[in-house]
């Protein structure tokens, strides 16, 4: 009997210890995959190349809109230049003589320098073609649609060298009127008492951008009351009044879309219209305007 119980014990005993160790047998094997999780190393690619932080987003590839500020030195330059008054015209328009005509004479709300005092192709310069206007997506579009200045040169060299009150009518060539949308970057009344407005075919103006000249006319001194060039007058003094351009520099630029009647400036030289950095490559021109909108600013 004693035999018995001693054997009995020990099987109780032996079964004790197998349980407990099964116990912990299953308890680690529960805590393995928590291990590993804890101290698994990041897995690193085979490619070669330069490690990166987990926690740290690579940096992203240059974006349109940095690449267009990069583009924009030009613009910067040109701010630069309007706020230390070095923003100037190499070649100025050079009119002898005002427009001899009294103030009294005129209608209520006109002043004698609303009215065009210039003496190079007059009539042209004061008046629209008739007929519909043909529409372009750019000033880079039109230009590439004209005669080349060395053709018209060669073409029109009276047009080259009209003065002392020669007035040439339109040309053919000329006789269209055009509509483009286009950004405002510098406008300023000469002393014709036109409005140079330099536009082109970018929000801010870069190394590629087209430019152009476009003008609102003075008023025609045997009728000043032309309704078109009025309210194109009226429209680019109130961006003016609205915008405060230093020394003509729009900042930023306005987006229009200008209607209007071509003409070619064989007055001027391609380059010799506008202010250092802004001078059309051409002596095309949108003159007069007739209708100036503004799309955005």
């Amino acid at each position: 009997m004693h035999d018995f119980r001693c054997l009995l014990r020990t099987r109780l005993l032996h079964c004790a210890a197998m349980n407990k160790l099964l116990l912990s047998s299953v308890v680690a094997l529960l805590l393995i995959p928590v291990i590993s999780c804890i101290s698994q190393e990041p897995v690193t690619s085979p490619v070669a190349g330069p490690s990166v932080s987990p926690s740290v987003a690579a940096a992203p590839e240059p974006s349109a809109k940095v690449a267009g500020q990069e583009q924009s030195a030009r613009f910067a330059k040109l701010i630069a230049a309007a706020k230390s008054g070095k923003l100037v015209e190499r070649f100025p328009e050079k009119h002898e003589a005002e427009v001899s005509i009294l103030a009294e004479r005129l209608p209520a709300g006109i002043s004698p320098g609303d009215i065009f005092g210039g003496k190079y192709r007059a009539s042209a310069k004061t008046s629209y073609v008739n007929g519909p206007a043909q529409s372009f997506d750019n000033t880079g579009a039109l230009i590439a649609s004209l005669p080349k200045d060395a053709k018209m040169e060669a073409d029109f060299g009276h047009l080259v060298s009209a003065s002392g009150g020669v007035d040439d009518p339109r040309e053919e060539v000329e006789t269209k009127n055009v509509t483009i949308e286009a950004w405002i970057y510098w406008s300023k009344q000469e002393s014709d008492h036109d409005f140079h407005v330099i536009v082109g075919d970018t929000p801010v103006p870069d190394e590629n951008t087209i430019l152009l000249n476009t003008e609102v006319s003075g008023l025609p001194p045997e009728n000043p009351m032309e309704p078109n060039i009025n309210a194109t007058r009226d429209a680019i003094k109130r961006l003016i009044s609205q915008h405060h351009p230093e020394h003509g520099l729009f900042d930023p630029p306005v987006h229009v879309r200008i209607t209007g009647s071509l003409f070619w400036d064989g007055e001027h030289a391609k380059q010799h219209v506008g202010p250092e950095g802004l001078q059309p490559d051409t002596a095309w021109e949108i003159h007069p305007i007739k209708d100036l909108t503004v799309l955005s600013n």
